[in-house]
């Protein structure tokens, strides 16, 4: 995941290519460069996070604190943030990482549902 001019850029290249763009409002999908683009609003909760992402991606931690209750705990190889909104924590997120990078990411769900997005190391 890269943070180009404001935007939350996700280049997939396995199993298939996907890029994905969260902007401000909209997560814009397209099958590889210049191909059609698919646009999903962005709901407010999701919002919220991928606000979050920004502010840590451009060094703002204070933010990140002003909006979530953040515990930074180490794990094996690396360490795990849980951010949980300060007001109606209907949704947590666990970032992961390793040093300085973001390695993953862990949504969960009030209905128990959990959705983790892991990155992989550049080539």
């Amino acid at each position: 995941m890269a943070l180009v001019d404001g935007v939350l850029v996700k280049d997939q290249k396995t199993p298939k290519r996907e890029i994905s763009e969260i902007d401000q409002r909209v997560i814009t999908v397209r099958k590889g460069p210049g191909a059609e683009a698919n646009l999903l609003p962005l709901p407010d909760e999701i919002a919220r996070f991928a606000n979050a992402l920004r502010a840590l991606m451009s060094g703002s931690g204070q933010a990140v604190l002003d909006e979530f209750a953040a515990e930074l705990m180490p794990v094996e190889n690396g360490w795990k943030t849980k951010l949980s909104p300060l007001e109606e924590a209907r949704l947590s997120l666990d970032l992961v990482g390793c040093g300085a990078r973001l390695t993953g990411m862990t949504l969960y769900e009030p209905d128990g549902v959990t959705r983790r997005l892991t990155f992989a190391t550049p080539e």
